[in-house]
């Protein structure tokens, strides 16, 4: 089980360009390529709070399939105290 953070969702959708010689977006790609391609199981949990800092750059109009996206391969955890503790 692995929990991913924003940045690699945020990676992971932006465009590659010159500005990233250490080529973290193509490997935020990579990576939930292969979670959405090669798991039966959902191993990859999503912070709630991860989630809801992700969507506030998604247009409102997308944010359901979005959503629906996510949630085919990971696991939307709520992120409350004793998660934080």
């Amino acid at each position: 089980m692995i929990a991913l953070d924003t940045n690699i969702l945020i990676y992971a959708s932006k465009q590659p360009h010159e500005a990233d010689p250490r080529g973290f977006h193509q490997s935020a790609r990579e990576l939930i390529l292969g979670f959405e391609t090669q798991q039966k199981e959902k191993r990859v949990i999503l912070p709630s709070l991860c989630l809801a800092e992700y969507l506030t750059q998604v247009p409102k109009s997308k944010r359901n399939a979005v959503l629906k996206s996510l949630e085919s391969w990971s696991f939307i955890a709520g992120f409350d105290a004793k998660a934080a503790n």
